[in-house]
This record gives structure tokens, C-alpha cells and sequence, in this order.
């Protein structure tokens, strides 16, 4: 029996999905079948892999390589966590800029809801999904600060940007960088944050501590923005 198995890898994860033919023929077929699926949804960078199976002899005992990967059920599926894969995180756009900055903590949290914030004013849309709350000293993403205070040097050391950006979309590595820049050394003192003037968002959520910790909408960011840019 001929197994395809069609993988794709992001860091130290593996996803997959195999198929079986009983045929050449059928070979063919089913792998034509789905690249042309994969090829029409945009999908690339995955593997393919061919194996003869014993009868009993799962994948992960035939070869270690997918010891670990894990297998979907159909190629929707696959398609569906590849698409996944590909989609910008704030993740990926805090290691990105911890990894070529250095920054602080401060500057960190302050320069990704800048980055957040100012794209989703200019361009009604959102780079990357985040939840900033109005924490003591401005707007706080709780999962950007809990990797970089717990976890920094394994999960804030290893970007993942550069698998999600190809050459047709580098403008974002540029619309990063130039944002990174214009706040870096502007952003980089508790003492003089802007986010607390008067009416910003976080004022307006924050209300004097009685807001303390609660989202900071992007209602609010868009009608609000315009008073803490620098």
C-alpha cells in the first residue's frame, strides 16, 4: 500500500495528512487532486512524502520523523490549520521586535499597542489579534507580558515572522521596523507615558482605577487614538 503524507512544519511542530492508493494510478490521481487543492488555497512551504506501509505499520513506527506530527483527518482540515499557520500573531510580532530591539519590558508593551493601534485606526483592520488591558502603567497585553517576563529567552528568541511574510508582503516587516523606530527611544521612560494623557484610551478605561485591568475595546482605541500619538 502507497501512503502519501503531506506535512507542514512551524518551529518544533508538525501537522499532517495522509492518504493511501492501492494503485499507481490512484496515486496520481489523489495526489493531483489535492496539490491542485492546496495550490488554489494558497497553501505552500508543505512536504510530500511518499511511504510503503506494512499492513499493520502505522506511520509513526515506519519512520521517528512524524513521531511527534500531528495527523488530520481530511485535507480541509490540513488546509484549514495551514491557513492557521500562516496568519499573523502578536506573538510572532513581539518576537520579531524583542529579537531585533532589545527592548524593555515597557517599551515592548507600549510599541505593540502602538503598532496595534495605529493600523487599526488607519487601515479599519487588524495586523494581528491582541486583548490590551488598562493595567497601572498604560495598556498591557497579559500573554505578551507573560511570555517576556517568564519565558523570554525560549518563547521571545525565536520569531516566526519570517515563515508568515513572503516577498509579496515584506511591507510588514517594513511597517513594523519603521513603527519599532519612530517609538523605541520615545517610549521608554513610565514617568512620561503618553497613553496617560487625558481621554486616551486607557484613561477612559482605567476611569482612575476603577477600570483597572478591564480590555481596552477597539471602539475606544479608534474614537480615543488620536490623543496619545506622539
Amino acid at each position: 500500500m502507497i501512503n502519501i503524507v503531506l506535512t507542514m512544519k512551524n518551529d518544533d511542530n508538525m501537522f499532517g495528512y495522509t492518504f493511501a492508493a492501492s494503485s499507481v494510478e490512484e496515486f496520481k490521481r489523489k495526489t493531483t487532486e489535492y496539490v491542485k487543492k492546496l495550490n488554489v488555497a494558497g497553501i505552500r512551504g508543505y512536504a510530500v512524502h511518499t511511504i510503503n506501509l506494512d499492513e499493520k505499520e502505522t506511520i509513526q513506527q515506519h519512520d521517528a520523523y512524524f513521531e511527534d506530527a500531528v495527523f488530520l483527518n481530511s485535507i480541509e482540515e490540513f488546509i484549514e490549520r495551514a491557513n492557521e499557520e500562516k496568519t499573523l500573531t502578536k506573538i510572532d510580532v513581539a518576537s520579531y521586535l524583542n529579537t531585533k530591539y532589545n527592548l524593555t519590558s515597557f517599551q515592548l508593551q507600549k510599541i505593540i499597542y502602538y503598532i496595534y493601534s495605529d493600523y487599526l485606526c488607519s487601515e479599519n483592520a487588524k495586523l494581528f489579534r491582541a486583548n490590551f488591558e488598562a493595567w497601572d502603567y498604560g495598556p498591557v497585553d497579559r500573554d505578551i507580558y507573560r511570555i517576556k517576563t517568564y519565558s523570554e529567552r525560549t518563547d521571545l528568541n525565536r520569531s516566526n515572522i519570517y515563515n508568515k511574510i513572503d516577498s509579496t508582503s515584506l511591507d510588514v516587516l517594513r511597517f513594523l521596523d519603521e513603527e519599532c523606530l519612530a517609538y523605541k527611544d520615545k517610549l521608554n521612560d513610565v514617568n512620561n507615558n503618553p497613553t496617560h494623557r487625558k481621554n486616551t484610551p486607557w484613561t477612559n478605561t482605567f476611569k482612575n482605577g476603577t477600570g483597572k485591568n478591564n480590555l481596552i475595546t477597539d471602539e475606544v482605541i479608534m474614537k480615543y487614538h488620536e490623543l496619545e500619538k506622539i
